[in-house]
């Protein structure tokens, strides 16, 4: 028999949503399975109003936005162009740069910023001999 691909596969087409970033799929498992969400939303204070966003959608879409390559709070908008992979991960939208850097500006200032570190730290098993203070000035 002679083949009649190079491959052996076949193309054939799909209406199906595709992610280029479908291993961050697998991230966001992961950062699940350590109980990251329940962490943050346990040693970090709450939204200010009924209608902000909790700590850990802002936390969760960082580290997800870190672990898939992301350098500035700008790409935040390339995860939530990700339709595909919202829905494989069941966020239907992750907060803005504008608001993401408000948040990270008013609990860089909190002063219980070490406190809820280290609790978040500490319950996922890293070890405490970091410096958690260093370059919080």
């Amino acid at each position: 028999m002679i083949r009649q691909t190079v491959f052996g596969f076949k193309l054939e087409s799909t209406k199906e949503e595709l992610t280029a970033h479908g291993g961050l799929a697998l991230m966001a498992e992961y950062n699940h399975g350590v109980g990251l969400r329940g962490l943050v939303d346990r040693y970090l204070p709450g939204p200010g109003s009924n209608r902000g966003y909790d700590p850990s959608v802002f936390v969760d879409s960082l580290v997800l936005m870190l672990q898939g390559g992301g350098r500035s709070l700008e790409d935040l908008r390339e995860l939530e162009r990700e339709g595909a992979l919202m829905k494989l991960i069941g966020r239907e939208q992750i907060p803005d740069p504008d608001s993401t850097g408000d948040w990270l500006e008013a609990h860089g200032r909190s002063p219980n910023r070490v406190q809820g570190a280290r609790g978040v730290r500490s319950g996922t098993g890293y070890p405490e001999s970091a410096d958690l203070e260093a370059g919080w000035d």
